[in-house]
C-alpha cells in the first residue's frame, strides 16, 4: 500500500497488489493514474464567475470570504471587466460585460443570471488532449488548426459537459 502527504491530507492509495507497483510521492501516483485510464486533466487551474457589478462582487468577496483581488481592469479584447483571486495555484476570477446585453458574459447573464461562467482544467500536451476528446466525440470550440494557430483558446462545448463550459489550459513547459 502507498500512502504519502498531501499537504495536511493523508492519502491512501491502495496500489500494490492491483497494479503491482508502490508510488511514493503524488507525481508517481499521477502517472499511474493516468496509465489505467485515469484523467487527462491535471488540474483546476481557474473558475470563471459571471456577476452583474465587479466592483461589488469583489467588495463582497474581500469582506465575506477575506479575499483579496491581485489585479482587476478592463480586458476590451474580450469584452469584459474582472478581478483575479489567487487560491493556491489557482484563481477565482469574477467576469462582468463591458456594455450590457454584449458579448458571451452578456448573453449568460441574461440567460442564467449569475454564477459559475466556466472553469478551466490543465493538460499536459494540449494537442494529446484535444485529439483524445475528438476521438471519444466530445465537442470542441476552436479546436481546428485555424483557430488555434490564431492562438484561440479551446474549450468544451457545455453539450458536453451537462452544462459547464470548460477551457483546456496547456501545463506551463
Amino acid at each position: 500500500m502507498a500512502y504519502f502527504s498531501l499537504t495536511s491530507y493523508l492519502v491512501f492509495i491502495p496500489l500494490r497488489g492491483i497494479i503491482g507497483i508502490e508510488a511514493h510521492d503524488i507525481h508517481q501516483a499521477k502517472v499511474v493514474s493516468r496509465m489505467k485510464g485515469g484523467t487527462m486533466f491535471t488540474k483546476l487551474r481557474a473558475v470563471h464567475i459571471a456577476v452583474k457589478d465587479v466592483e461589488e462582487a469583489t467588495k463582497e468577496y474581500g469582506e465575506r470570504f477575506g479575499l483579496k483581488a491581485s489585479e482587476s481592469g478592463r480586458r476590451p479584447q474580450i469584452g469584459i471587466k474582472n478581478a483575479i483571486f489567487p487560491l493556491g495555484d489557482t484563481i477565482i476570477e469574477l467576469i462582468e460585460p463591458l456594455e450590457a446585453g454584449q458579448g458571451p458574459v452578456a448573453k449568460f447573464l441574461d440567460t442564467h443570471g449569475e454564477g459559475i461562467y466556466m472553469f478551466a482544467l490543465e493538460v499536459d500536451d494540449i494537442d494529446s488532449a484535444v485529439k483524445e476528446l475528438q476521438a471519444k466525440g466530445v465537442r470542441l470550440l476552436n479546436a481546428d488548426p485555424e483557430s488555434r494557430a490564431k492562438g484561440a483558446r479551446v474549450f468544451i462545448h457545455p453539450q458536453s459537459t451537462h452544462g459547464a463550459l470548460i477551457a483546456l489550459n496547456e501545463k506551463p513547459k
